[in-house]
């Protein structure tokens, strides 16, 4: 799995897209399960030593 990083600007598009009937929350709702499960995993930052 990549990880995905949003700025919080991207954060507030994509949450204004939950429950609409775009392309966009379509997608969100039809993945909801996934997307939740993806949010709950920890942050993994690479260490360069």
């Amino acid at each position: 799995m990549q990880s995905v990083l949003f700025t919080c600007n991207e954060l507030n598009l994509l949450q204004a897209q939950v429950g609409h009937s775009s392309l966009m929350g379509k997608t969100i709702a039809g993945n909801q399960e996934q997307v939740d499960a993806f949010m709950r995993l920890p942050l993994e930052v690479p260490w360069s030593r």
